[in-house]
């Protein structure tokens, strides 16, 4: 995940020229919130930091990014939390996560549902494979692809090389 320490976000929200409470506006959590965080008398929740690496990755700053830990759910379902954790990692507004979800979802309904709204199962679901088809997969799910090679085409080769290896030994014998 991204690092967000005191000392980072109060450099980012001054490069883009914001005040404390600009930025609480632009990531939606009270300015409390920031002042304290900033000034090291409490930290953010998890929902408020990714909300606040949001609107300053909104703001054209990059951000670093380590590997997201799996989604939460063995079962495959997506939290809210997990949505807004995932589209936060990958850099992705609102909207590009809908577009990429496609069937007629919205940025407002992504908001929402990260908001804690009730979304449908369709939506659920389509913004999930959007988010899955990303490589940060569920757990229990699949592994993502080695170098965009599937495992089970990797097996097969492996299986073919070995053959067609024997097969040779048996005829220069």
């Amino acid at each position: 995940m991204s690092e967000l320490t005191p000392e980072f976000c109060r450099e980012r929200r001054q490069a883009v020229g914001w005040s404390q409470t600009e930025l609480a506006q632009m990531a939606k959590v009270v300015p409390v919130a920031i002042q304290k965080f900033e000034a090291h008398q409490g930290n953010l929740t998890e929902s408020a930091r990714l909300a606040v690496i949001a609107a300053l990755r909104g703001a054209g700053l990059a951000f670093p990014v380590s590997p997201a830990p799996p989604l939460a759910q063995p079962n495959g379902n997506l939290t809210p939390g997990d949505c807004l954790r995932l589209r936060v990692t990958l850099g992705w507004t609102h909207d590009q996560l809908a577009k990429r979800a496609g069937g007629g979802i919205e940025a407002g309904t992504i908001a929402a549902y990260e908001g804690g709204q009730k979304i449908s199962k369709d939506a659920q679901s389509r913004i999930g494979c959007a988010l899955e088809g990303t490589g940060l997969v569920l757990t229990g799910a699949a592994p993502p692809p080695l170098n965009g090679v599937s495992p089970t085409f990797m097996a097969l080769a492996v299986v073919f090389w070995l053959v067609l290896a024997l097969l040779f030994a048996v005829a220069f014998r």
